[in-house]
């Protein structure tokens, strides 16, 4: 028996890493995923060159991409693929042992039904660039196993002793890894503490939701519980109201996700089976925080489209073990067949349609309306911030910046940029949002040569931004320049481009910012 679990666990280790290493190939040498290029490369990079950091938030998985860099002698971006392929093979086998010891499937079952989990968009989705939540739900999972071993099994005292030391140990590593998943995970051990009236379980869960309210409220300064605000005036007064992504929005990347295994997923979860509230009670979570949209006016500090994502996973075991139990009702054996090799066989080459589909290549349901998904599913998995083809083009763009613009002087481009010039600009140079600091209507008057003095040119005032002199032309002076994709700059600004990289170009703005002193109060 031992062997069995330990050649299918394999088996599903091995494909769930081929799985993730194929986009990863795909697309070397750049990264896939938005939060990948602009949160955790920098992070890691700051993280390897400054030693490790204990005050940044949730860090462990920092640390392991750190440690394994400097354990192998290894890039720090190198350790970064290695251990995103890794942990998707971790996943997988977390899946695997839900299906085996919750579920109680065969093991043929349990491989087949894990990697058809794998090949899920919103699996793949979590994969692309949720990697703090790729990490804690894989631990999350074990846990899950653990607790039903201990609920369940009273015959080994000395077994027990190690679940729940063995549970202490991920309870403390989630903690530190993701605040979403260790809040469910938290919560889930408390209930089901309170449901099966036990009382180890109860003290350590106690214990740790102290710690990790003290935790979250010191060192997560982005969430509603770490605001210095009263938390129910911040989700129910108008005048905090800065939700972003609409409902509607929310709405139909849920139902482009999981319409078509809603049907499933219902009959899977209503199934009563002595272990299975153990999956019922996170599922039903993460459906409630993905539907908080509905009672909360603002939302937004609740982030229901990110609980939208992580719900995928539940509902995804859920529907398949759905499915499996009423096609097991068809009493011709071949008609059973047919269904289970069509079921399977085409939500797996959908998942894999989306992983090695080329950048605005419209292959899903989400992408279909990427005008309200766009911010929460990527259109396919080649992608960052653009099309990783593109990637080379910015990668010169900010080489040339370096070698031809004078110290101290200001690169002003997209915020959703900002992890390619923190990872290549050099520290001399300073790096400010465009969406913070210029007016691109009044850009364009100005590049016309139309003085609107009824309207700053910029947002906010630096006085870096005008420490330019246009009757002083030498060239060491500082400079401010803007880089830009935007088609419109191509004619109206054409005639102050200095530079151009695939679709990106370069402006000195230096002039026109600095024409007036009404625009900063600094000349």
């Amino acid at each position: 028996m031992n062997r069995n679990i330990l050649l299918s666990a394999s088996t599903v280790f091995f494909v769930a890493c081929a799985i993730r290493i194929i986009p990863t190939y795909l697309n070397f040498p750049y990264p896939i995923g938005y939060d990948s290029i602009n949160y955790y490369l920098p992070l890691l990079y700051n993280f390897n060159d400054g030693g490790i950091d204990w005050t940044t938030s949730y860090p462990i998985y920092l640390l392991i991409v750190y440690l394994v860099s400097s354990t192998l002698l290894i890039d720090p971006y190198t350790s970064f693929n290695f251990i995103n392929i890794v942990l998707y093979g971790m996943l997988g086998i977390s899946i695997f042992f839900l299906f085996i010891h919750i579920i109680k499937i065969s093991f043929l079952q349990s491989i087949l039904f894990s990697i058809f989990v794998l090949l899920q968009l919103s699996t793949l989705r979590i994969s692309w660039d949720l990697y703090r939540d790729l990490l804690s739900i894989g631990l999350f999972n074990f846990c899950l196993v653990l607790i039903n071993f201990t609920l369940h099994s009273y015959n080994n005292k000395n077994h027990l002793i190690l679940a729940y030391s063995l549970i202490f140990c991920i309870i403390l590593v989630t903690v530190f890894t993701d605040r979403m998943i260790s809040l469910l995970l938290l919560t889930t051990l408390f209930i089901l503490s309170l449901v099966y009236r036990n009382k180890y379980l109860f003290s350590i869960i106690s214990l740790f939701i102290v710690l990790f309210i003290i935790y979250f409220v010191t060192f997560d300064n982005i969430s509603v519980f770490s605001m210095d605000l009263n938390i129910f005036h911040t989700l129910i007064d108008p005048l905090y109201d800065l939700n972003s992504y609409s409902t509607e929005g929310i709405l139909v990347v849920f139902i482009s996700l999981y319409g078509i295994l809603l049907p499933f997923f219902i009959y899977g979860y209503l199934t009563k089976t002595p272990t299975f509230l153990t999956m019922q009670i996170p599922t039903t979570i993460t459906l409630i925080c993905s539907f908080a949209w509905t009672i909360v006016p603002n939302y937004e500090y609740l982030v229901p489209e990110r609980w939208v994502i992580i719900s995928g996973l539940f509902i995804s075991i859920l529907a398949v073990y759905g499915f499996s139990l009423i096609n097991s009702l068809i009493k011709s054996t071949h008609l059973r067949q047919f269904t289970y090799i069509i079921f399977f066989s085409s939500f797996m080459i959908y998942g894999c349609i989306f992983i090695i589909a080329p950048y605005e290549t419209i292959v899903t349901l989400p992408a279909l309306f990427q005008d309200l998904t766009h911010f929460v599913m990527p259109v396919v998995m080649s992608m960052n911030t653009f099309d990783t083809h593109q990637n080379k083009h910015i990668v010169h763009l900010i080489d040339w910046i370096n070698q031809n613009t004078p110290q101290s002087s200001i690169v002003i481009g997209s915020i959703h940029w900002r992890g390619w010039f923190s990872l290549f600009l050099q520290p001399s140079l300073v790096f400010k949002y465009e969406e913070n600091v210029l007016d691109h209507d009044i850009l364009k008057k100005y590049s016309a040569g139309i003085n609107d003095i009824s309207k700053p040119l910029l947002r906010e005032e630096d006085p870096r931004l005008c420490n330019y002199n246009p009757d002083e032309r030498d060239s060491n002076k500082t400079s401010v320049l803007l880089v830009s994709s935007n088609d419109d700059f191509e004619s109206s600004l054409s005639n102050i481009q200095i530079y151009s990289s695939g679709q990106f170009n370069v402006y000195n703005i230096s002039e026109i910012v600095c024409h007036g002193s009404h625009l900063v109060g600094t000349r």
